[in-house]
C-alpha cells in the first residue's frame, strides 16, 4: 500500500490598504465613530465586520495570507483640515484593533508603506501597525505569485498621469 502525503493547504490571500483611519469618512472602532459623518463609519465597520466574517469562514483549513497596501491611517490633521480623528497613536491603535482578527488567523503577514501625506515621511505610522500585527515589511515593490499568477505590488503602481502634479504618484519613475 503507497502512503499518501498530505497536500499543502490551499492558498488563501487578502489584499487590504487605503484604509485610511482616522478620516471621517472612513471605517472606525465603534467608540471612535461620531458627528456628522456616523452613518457612514457605522456601514463601513458592518462591511468590515462582514469581510471579516467571511475571511474566518473562507480561511478554515486554508494557508491565510493577508497582506497590508499601505495608508492604513489617514494622519492628524491630514491636509490641514477637521476632517479627521484622534491622535497618529490613536489612530493606529484603531488599525491595529480592526486588523487584529485577521492578523490572528493569518499563516503570514505582509506590508508595503503607504503615502508620506498619510503615514509620515518614513512610514511610520504603517510600519508600527505592521510591527504590531507581525507583518514582514516589503518595500517598496513586491513581486508575488499566488496560485500561479505573478502580481507586482505596490501601494502606488507606474504613473500613468499627463498631469505634471501627479508625475510622482507611480512608485516607478525613469
Amino acid at each position: 500500500m503507497k502512503r499518501q502525503t498530505a497536500l499543502p493547504p490551499e492558498p488563501f490571500e487578502l489584499f487590504i490598504g487605503d484604509m485610511h483611519i482616522g478620516s471621517v469618512f472612513a471605517v472606525a472602532p465603534r467608540d471612535c465613530i461620531g458627528g456628522e459623518y456616523a452613518n457612514g463609519q457605522h456601514w463601513l465597520l458592518r462591511c468590515l465586520n462582514h469581510l471579516i466574517a467571511r475571511v474566518l469562514d473562507e480561511a478554515k483549513d486554508k494557508a491565510f495570507v493577508l497582506r497590508l497596501g499601505g495608508d492604513l491611517t489617514d494622519g492628524a490633521g491630514h491636509h490641514g483640515t477637521n476632517l479627521t480623528w484622534g491622535t497618529p497613536r490613536q489612530q493606529r491603535d484603531a488599525a491595529v484593533l480592526l486588523l487584529q482578527p485577521l492578523a490572528n488567523i493569518s499563516s503570514a503577514i505582509y506590508s508595503v508603506d503607504g503615502t508620506a501625506a498619510h503615514v509620515g515621511e518614513s512610514g511610520d505610522d504603517d510600519r508600527d501597525v505592521a510591527a504590531r500585527l507581525g507583518a514582514k515589511r516589503v518595500q517598496p515593490l513586491f513581486v508575488t505569485e499566488t496560485e500561479g499568477v505573478k502580481l507586482n505590488w505596490a501601494h502606488h503602481g507606474i504613473n500613468v498621469s499627463r498631469n505634471p502634479w501627479l508625475t510622482q504618484n507611480g512608485m516607478l519613475q525613469e
